[in-house]
This record gives structure tokens, sequence and C-alpha cells, in this order.
């Protein structure tokens, strides 16, 4: 694999997102689709050729994800698409596989 195939970003979940309102009272959790949202969001950003969406595969979610935690996010380009994980200094928070099929011009 080329280091270009491979890009880590460092990210911070902002105390106010708006994702967070009513998920949870109390305790707020940021929703697992919003992880698969940035993922996608930052391999479209990064392979800019990957543009249409395909599906999800092996999606795990292993810890929770708070406002304030700073994260790195990991894409590793792959030939259907990108592998992608959410680790901090907790651990592994999520992973998993988007399918983006290449533009072909």
């Amino acid at each position: 694999m080329d280091v270009d195939d491979e890009q880590r970003i460092t990210l911070e979940v902002p105390e106010r997102l708006r994702y967070l309102e009513g998920h949870f009272e109390g305790f707020a959790l940021v929703p697992g689709v919003v992880l698969v949202q940035w993922a996608i969001h930052h391999a479209r950003e990064r392979f800019p050729a990957l543009c249409a969406f395909r599906g999800v595969d092996r999606l795990k979610f292993q810890k929770v994800l708070r406002p304030g935690q700073r994260l790195t996010l990991t894409l590793k380009r792959r030939t259907d698409g990108i592998a992608f994980s959410f680790d901090s200094p907790k651990g592994r928070h999520a992973g998993g596989r988007v399918r983006l099929e290449a533009r072909h011009d």
C-alpha cells in the first residue's frame, strides 16, 4: 500500500453538536451513524475519485464517544472504497468499511 493510500486525521468532538440533542439526556453520546458520515466525508475529501456510495460492511461500534473527546480517524484506501477506524487513548471506538465506487472519467 502506498503512503498516500492511508490517511490519519485528528478530530475533536464539539461540545455542542446538533446530533447530540436527545442522544442521550444527561449522558451525551455521538450516534454511530454520525461516525460513519464523518468517515465518508473525510474519505471523499482525501480520495476525490471516490464518489458513489455503495454500502457499509463490517461495521462495529466498540466504545462510546462523548463531546470533547479527541480521536484519530484512520482511512485506508481499498479497491472497493475505504476501511476506517476511530481511535483515542481509550481504545478503538468504531471501525468498518465503506464501499465507494471510483469515478470513471
